[in-house]
């Protein structure tokens, strides 16, 4: 079954640089976690949430945790390795509202396809074609998500 992490933060701590990267650092460390425990999911999610900003994290084998962690120059003590703007995604906002839908699109449909390809009596169905149905039906405006 494929996972989504959420993690809501307090809203008025996205300002403090601790709390940034304590979010950064958690949601990094729970992927690692989760990945050996999931070795037949192919991605795992997760989102960090300061009030409606949202920050978006993906976990595959081979590349690992994604956005990458951004490198530091040990000799600026305090470089803010993780800035506001790194919460990008505004839910309030017409773009920033479809990222979550489609990243529950992607993890609905994977649930579907992984069910499908468990059961024998699935075996002939156009499993790809059914996915993108469900996708679609759960994106209001009816924008297609590909895997």
């Amino acid at each position: 079954m494929p996972v989504l992490l959420l993690q809501v933060n307090s809203p008025d701590t996205l300002r403090w640089q601790s709390a940034r990267e304590q979010a950064d650092s958690e949601n990094r460390r729970r992927l690692r976690d989760l990945r050996p425990l999931c070795p037949l999911l192919p991605k795992l999610y997760a989102v960090s949430a300061f009030c409606t900003k949202l920050r978006f994290y993906a976990a595959t084998k081979t590349e690992g945790v994604v956005p990458p962690v951004s490198p530091c120059d040990p000799r600026t003590a305090f470089a803010d390795t993780n800035p506001p703007n790194r919460w990008n995604s505004d839910v309030l906002e017409e773009e920033g509202a479809n990222l979550p839908k489609q990243s529950v699109a992607e993890i609905i449909a994977r649930i579907y396809l992984s069910d499908v390809k468990s059961k024998e009596e699935g075996a002939n169905l156009p499993k790809q074609s059914v996915a993108e149905i469900i996708a679609r039906i759960y994106l209001s405006d009816g924008a297609l998500v590909r895997f």
